[in-house]
């Protein structure tokens, strides 16, 4: 991914430099999450069954316990916004439910109001960590802001790079033992399956063998995830305030590998929260993703809609 990250900086140093460019506060901060524990994790380590008893099994919400993760999440935050006098005033996330329920939680605490919280498409997991045997579809805005019982979610938004999956014609896209998770979670089923993301540059239906497959669908999740960020941060530029991002693993670790050039930077765990500064000279640096927030007393268990029944 050596060539495509210099290439991504460019890309984002074009962007920043462009034509009536508002220019940034400095120094500008960009805060950057994790979501909290997933409910299909939680079901299958308790022994019970999530793959073929789930409607959506490829979009869990999050389990108790990630309710609670995402209020610990939200007291940090506060906290941390606080010390630098800087408020987060809107929230941009995957448009996956675990993502949208995290982020829905730290909006209510955070006492965000009416269409605080963007789905962003461009911020949704990697295709090989998505457990669907069929095409990975996203809730639209609208169907999103009904499931939550304030309106912090914005039914108009529009993402600022919307993601396509197509079949891959019989190569195998998910496959657990090739990634070498045949067992995981007790289950011997490797969860194949044939469905990748759609980028102009890279095709993972033209790679050959394993090795080729995976290279592609992470070049792509990469090149996606720093287009993302690119038409996010122009988009804050016009709009002001000061943003989290809540991603997933991969997505959370690609932005920030773009935005910090830093190919080493890694995403933690669930939970996990990062601060990311731009300096005058435009250059982002960022702290280690952390959860050490977990280890605080835990809040009182928050209610969030969909309902845990709700997959």
């Amino acid at each position: 991914l050596g060539d495509h990250l210099q290439m991504s900086s460019e890309r984002h140093e074009e962007a920043g430099a462009g034509a009536g460019a508002a220019a940034p506060v400095t120094p500008r901060r960009l805060y950057i999450a994790r979501h909290a524990e997933r409910l299909d994790r939680a079901v299958e380590a308790g022994g019970g069954q999530w793959l073929g008893v789930a409607s959506r099994p490829h979009d869990p919400p999050i389990s108790p316990a990630g309710r609670v993760q995402a209020m610990q999440m939200a007291i940090h935050l506060h906290q941390i916004t606080a010390d630098v006098g800087d408020p987060i005033t809107r929230i941009i996330a995957s448009p996956l439910i675990r993502t949208m329920q995290t982020s829905d939680i730290i909006a209510e605490f955070l006492g965000l109001g009416l269409n605080s919280v963007l789905p962003e498409q461009g911020l949704c997991e990697q295709i090989i960590s998505m457990r669907s045997p069929s095409a990975p579809i996203f809730l639209s805005p609208l169907e999103l802001s009904g499931l939550f019982r304030e309106a912090r979610v914005d039914p108009t938004r529009v993402s600022a790079r919307p993601v396509t999956h197509v079949e891959t014609d019989g190569i195998a896209v998910r496959d657990l033992d090739r990634m070498g998770k045949g067992k995981v979670n007790g289950s011997d089923d490797p969860e194949v399956h044939y469905w990748c993301e759609v980028h102009p540059d890279v095709d993972v239906r033209a790679a050959v063998g394993g090795p080729a497959v995976d290279a592609a669908a992470a070049e792509i999740t990469a090149l996606r995830c720093g287009e993302t960020v690119d038409r996010i941060l122009a988009e804050l530029d016009r709009a002001g305030g000061t943003t989290l991002l809540v991603c997933h693993g991969a997505s959370a670790r690609y932005v920030m590998r773009h935005l910090t050039q830093d190919a080493t930077a890694t995403s933690g765990t669930v939970a996990s929260i990062a601060v990311l500064t731009q300096s005058a000279g435009g250059r982002w640096t960022a702290t280690e993703m952390s959860n050490s927030h977990l280890s605080m007393p835990p809040p009182e268990s928050p209610s969030c809609a969909p309902d845990a029944d709700n997959t």
